[in-house]
Parts: C-alpha cells; structure tokens; sequence
C-alpha cells in the first residue's frame, strides 16, 4: 500500500482532498478525481456524465495525456515528454509527483550548492531521485507503514511530510477555535495522515487551502473539466453554503460545518427530551412484524451481490488485472526496482532501497511476471529480447510458402493472417502477387503492434467475426502451425501439398 491509496493510487480526490466515489488516471501522476458533477459533492469534479464514466476502458488526465505536469514545488507546469523535458518524476513507484531539477535539488541540498549542482546533471542524464516526501522533514528518517509512531503525515499542498510522532503540534487534529483551524486528518488515508502543514492558510469555508493548486494544459483538451476553476481568480464559495459529505467515503468539513452541525445536533437533542414517543397499538404492531418478516425472506444473495457491485467509476481504474495493466505501470515499477537494487549495490542501506521500492511493489512485480511474462520481458532483458516471448517463422521458409501458395491466389482474393507476428507474409504474398499481376486484400491480426504494420489491426483474432470475412472460395488464411523441434513440424507443414 503506498501513500496514496488503494494500490499505488490516491485515496481522495486531487480537487477537493475528499474520498468517495472516484476515478484514478493511469497515467504517471497517481491522481484520483470525482468523475460527475453530483449535489451532494461539495467539489468542481471533472464535470464527466455517468455515460462516459461507463464507456472509459482507462482514464488520463489532461497532464498525463498532454504530457504536461506541474513541478510539486514551484507549481509550474513543464514538459514531461522525453523529447523537450523540464519536469521529472520521483524515482519512487509510488509517488507519481514531478519536479524541476534545480527545484527538487535545491529542496533537497538546501545547504549544498555543490551536491545539488551535482544531482540536477544526474537528473537531466536520466538518474533516480528520491523526492523530499520520502523523508520526515523533522528528523529526516524514511516511513516505516508497520511502525504507526513512523507513518507519514502527508502535506496535500507540497512536499513535506513528517513521522506520526514528529507532527508539529500547531497541526491540529480538531478545530480549536476560530484562529486554529484542523489541518490533520487520520481517517482519510490507509497507513498514513492526510494534513495542510503551516505554511497553507485554512479557509474557514472550505475546511482546506484555496482550491487553485491544479494546472492542466492550455487549449482544448479532450478531457478537460468545462469550468476553469484552477486560475489565481478562483474564489472561496459563498459562506454558509450548505454542503453535504459524499457517501463512500470520508470528507473534510469546515470549521463553519462543524458549528452547524453541532448546534443542530444540540436541538435535536432537547426536542427528543422534550417530547415522548407515540403509543403503537397492537394491530400495527402486528403489521409491523409482517412487513419485516416478508422483507427479511426477500433478501437473496443475488440481490446483497447486486447491491455490493463496485461502481464504474472504482471497477474501471482500480481493479489490478490483465486488461487494466498499463505499460507505463510495469516499466516505471520495473525501473524503480532497478534503481533500489543499484543503490544496494552502492552500498546503500535497505530502508533508502524501500523507499524506492517497497516491499509491496516487489510483490506486485512477482505477481505481474507470472501473469504478464511476456510483456514484462522487453523491460527486464532490455535490447537482448526483442520479440516479445514470441518466435516467428523465418523469413526464408515464409519466402519458400508464398512461392508454392500464390499460384492457388486469385485476384479479388483476401490475405487473413492471424497472429500474424512480425507481419512478414502478407508483405512477400503482395510482393509476390504483385509481381504476376494479381491483385488482393490484407488483413492481419495480432496482440503485439509490428514495426511493419502494412494492414495491420491490433487486435485478437478471436475476436473476429465472419462476416467480416469475404466467402469460402476468396478467402486466405494463415495461421503459423506448431514448430516442434527445430521447426520439424513447421517443414513438414511447408512441404505438405
């Protein structure tokens, strides 16, 4: 479990710090947001219908699809892109926060031109770092999750976080008056506190900082929020505002809420003293014991499952499967298990190498070779695996096909080759059709985009439907038939007539 949340995600929502019903980007940031605009939410959301909530396979935000993130420390946004880049991501898998170099440097070695000078070349090279919320700002010790004394207490502003037993005490847990508002929050993030350190002002209406800590790219973005609330102008609401806590999960409440709250709480309080409850005659009791009895045997198990459904907007972007698995995911978590194994090696020490990468990522690594050895293998073996676990027919034995197979071509023949590999036969077929006048169609299938991608679909050919295909007598298929040892069947497979 990492700082943020379920998995390596954020527990609450980056607009309004509140949990609920939310939606994570699987991008590098981390972040989670409410989706849908809702009444009861006291936050701008993305402003998404449930409809397209539903339709989503994965969200991004505007920063990860644009490439475009905000430095966590000087807030402006910058190029993430390997091309033109000018923020970078902190080498711990589970942070997902982006800095400038000479931003994170000098956060880091405030009193050390020379090691920060130093650590901005390692990060433009393409170094790991560890950034400044990886270490109690206090004692400068690292988080212990199993040690409660050493769990983290997370700013939601910036980079500071501080062990449980070393939080400054001006950060409250409770509102103390007017002047000392609550800044500390124990039950909004598994393992750790959310909290606003001293340096953010609390507004009393918000029950947080002012809410303009967000950038997103410029221009009309594919998914950006309809209202621009995240500029300099943003103003607190109106006071007094009535606002409801979300169900699914926690929220912050303002120091006003809180009054309200109690002094209702308060005057329920005397009117239920004050008044007696009313006599229940026998024959509504009995009407009573019915209807209970009649809704205690309608309960199913089919009705407590649909009622346990996980909503979309969680099942979409936070189930950890086959289908939800991005690449960005397995090669950051891969590189971070790197970077920790290469500052054991430099001797240093294990809990600096958890920092980078936790005891639960390794897991998740083990977890994901099991299930996704394939793909994991481009980032474990690097440029000595280059077919992605998969072995394809040489390109001289497909030569020696298309030369016996095209004589049987017709023109107006389609060509299907499912997985079709490195994508070589349709090419030498169109080759080699081409050459004696014959005219045809592609189509080729496969799970793993080729570099040779001449009428190629990205897609499992399972998936594919007949009538998607021409009849009988014009259609081509291929298939690559068992190899055997040393390709035996495969020859035998050429040679038969």
């Amino acid at each position: 479990m990492s700082d943020w949340g379920w998995g390596e995600y954020d527990w609450v929502c980056a607009i309004c710090d509140n949990g609920g019903d939310i939606l994570s980007c699987r991008g590098s940031c981390l972040r989670s947001f409410h989706a849908t605009p809702d009444p009861t939410l006291y936050c701008e959301t993305l402003n998404f219908t449930q409809a397209q909530v539903q339709e989503m396979n994965s969200f991004l935000c505007d920063n990860c699809l644009y490439k475009k993130h905000q430095c966590y420390a000087c807030g402006i946004l910058g190029s993430s892109a390997k091309s033109d880049q000018e923020v970078f991501i902190c080498g711990s898998s589970d942070c997902g926060l982006h800095y400038h170099p000479n931003c994170v440097s000098k956060l880091l070695y405030p009193k050390d031109e020379a090691k920060a000078g130093k650590l901005v070349e390692k990060i433009k090279e393409g170094g790991k770092f560890e950034c400044p919320r990886h270490l109690c700002d206090i004692c400068r010790g690292l988080e212990n999750k199993k040690n409660n004394d050493l769990q983290f207490a997370i700013c939601r502003r910036c980079p500071i976080s501080y062990h449980r037993r070393c939080l400054p005490r001006d950060i409250l847990f409770e509102d103390k008056d007017e002047d000392n508002l609550q800044r500390a929050w124990d039950d909004l993030l598994r393992d750790g506190i959310l909290i606003y350190c001293m340096k953010h002002k609390i507004e009393k209406d918000l029950g947080t900082p002012m809410r303009n800590h967000l950038q997103f790219p410029p221009g009309n973005c594919k998914w950006r929020p309809k209202k621009e609330v995240f500029n300099s102008n943003h103003q607190p609401p109106v006071k007094n505002q009535h606002r409801i806590a979300q169900t699914g999960g926690p929220r912050v409440l303002s120091y006003g809420e809180k009054q309200r709250a109690l002094e209702s709480a308060s005057a329920a309080e005397a009117r239920l003293t004050r008044s007696c409850f009313p006599q229940i005659s026998e024959k509504t009791q009995n009407n009573m014991r019915a209807l209970l009895e009649n809704e205690s045997s309608s309960v199913t198990i089919e009705k407590v499952r649909t009622n346990l459904k996980i909503p979309s907007m969680y099942h979409n972007s936070q189930r950890q499967t086959i289908e939800s698995i991005s690449e960005r995911e397995v090669k950051e978590t891969v590189e971070s298990a790197i970077a920790a194994w290469a500052k054991l090696r430099n001797h240093g020490n294990i809990e600096e190498a958890k920092a980078l990468c936790s005891p639960d990522t390794l897991s998740k690594i083990c977890d994901w070779r099991t299930k996704l050895s394939v793909y994991l293998a481009p980032f474990i073996h690097g440029s000595r695996y280059t077919s992605f676990g998969r072995h394809f027919t040489k390109v001289d034995k497909l030569m020696e096909i298309v030369d016996k197979l095209h004589w049987y071509v017709q023109d107006g023949d389609t060509v299907v080759d499912f997985c079709c590999g490195s994508n070589d036969f349709s090419i030498l077929m169109r080759d080699k059709l081409s050459s004696v006048g014959k005219k045809c169609f592609f189509k080729n299938f496969d799970l793993q985009q080729p570099k040779n991608d001449f009428n190629f679909e990205k897609r499992d050919w399972m998936t594919v439907e007949p009538h998607e295909l021409p009849d009988g007598d014009q259609l081509i298929m291929g298939l690559n038939p068992p190899f055997g040892v040393k390709a035996a069947l495969a020859n035998i497979h050429r040679s038969s007539p």
